[in-house]
């Protein structure tokens, strides 16, 4: 399940340390979202969903042309 999300941990993690002046994450926020990933109580929004697919279906198109 985790290998699942690997990416947008990634992703979530890299915005969180830009956030922060230290660009350090405590433990307790990378453990708090792996909870959440494991119990799947993260819900992504249909809207980015619908959006990155979207982005994905246009340059695929780019491609074929």
């Amino acid at each position: 399940m985790e290998n699942k999300y690997k990416n947008f941990i990634k992703f979530y993690l890299n915005n969180e340390r830009s956030k922060t002046d230290s660009k350090n994450l405590s433990e307790e926020k990378i453990k708090e979202l792996k909870e959440k990933i494991k119990k799947n109580e993260y819900q992504i929004p249909p809207e980015k969903v619908a959006e990155k697919l979207l982005n994905f279906l246009k340059k695929l198109k780019k491609k074929e042309n």
